[in-house]
């Protein structure tokens, strides 16, 4: 009966092992959109926009940046805060309520909890090297229950590298977009 025992521990100990490897998240560090070189992602509506520049490319100390961005909606444009979470969602704030809410944030505490504002456009997302796909979720004002696809537009420093025979930032990544 002992030996059973001690046969069949090592076993379960690894099974254990590989059902705690096989539900690890895949994180997409490395895939959103500040962990490339600057660059403008526009919606292919053209209705929304992100801007990725020099200072919110992500690095040591600012592995989330905020993005400044905008958004057309109703015929009125919207200067937008935009964030991307740890993990695959995104939040299209309007910039004046972001920087209200920033300022609130400060205050809070448990005796003055702060609301969630609202967000103009909320989501998940899917990550490649040209293309952000964003599946609009419930809790975003506007845009409800759409795909949005944000195409990569590239700095004009970058296209002339291309032109002039340089290798691109895709060569090093070398990841292909989303199918």
């Amino acid at each position: 009966m002992f030996n059973i025992r001690r046969k069949l521990l090592p076993g379960a100990v690894c099974l254990c092992m590989a059902v705690m490897v096989c539900s690890c998240q895949n994180l997409p560090h490395g895939e959103r959109p500040y962990d490339y070189p600057p660059a403008k992602w526009v919606s292919e509506s053209g209705d929304l926009w992100f801007e990725v520049t020099e200072d919110t490319m992500a690095r040591e100390g600012n592995w989330y940046p905020i993005l400044d961005g905008g958004a057309v909606i109703d015929g009125k444009t919207y200067e937008c805060k935009v964030e991307f979470d740890s993990y695959v969602s995104v939040i299209f704030w309007d910039k004046n309520v972001w920087v209200q809410y920033m300022r609130d944030l400060e205050w809070e505490n448990e005796w003055h909890p702060i609301p969630h504002p609202p967000m103009l456009v909320a989501g998940t997302c899917r990550f490649s090297p040209n293309k952000v796909k964003v599946s609009v979720n419930e809790v975003g004002e506007y845009f409800q229950h759409e795909k949005i696809i944000f195409i990569r537009q590239p700095s004009d420093k970058e296209e002339m590298t291309e032109k002039n025979g340089g290798k691109g930032w895709w060569w090093i990544i070398g990841a292909n977009d989303l199918q």
